[in-house]
């Protein structure tokens, strides 16, 4: 019989491999993803940074971003 924890673990993992996997933006060019960021007010452009690693400084490459 397996334990309610580590099915529980079992499942969220391969939730988490899927998520994963249908994660299309962060496949996007850089330049594609700084014109995205460019429609965002610039609170939200800096706080996409947290998304990812690759994400971190995108919003400094943003050229309309007027703090």
């Amino acid at each position: 019989m397996v334990d309610r924890e580590n099915s529980s673990q079992i499942l969220c993992s391969k939730g988490f491999s899927q998520r994963l996997e249908e994660d299309r933006i962060s496949q996007l060019p850089d330049p594609l993803i700084c014109h995205i960021l460019s429609h965002l007010l610039p609170k939200e452009a800096i706080t996409t940074s947290v998304l990812s690693t690759r994400w971190r400084s995108l919003w400094l490459w943003v050229p309309n971003l007027e703090l």
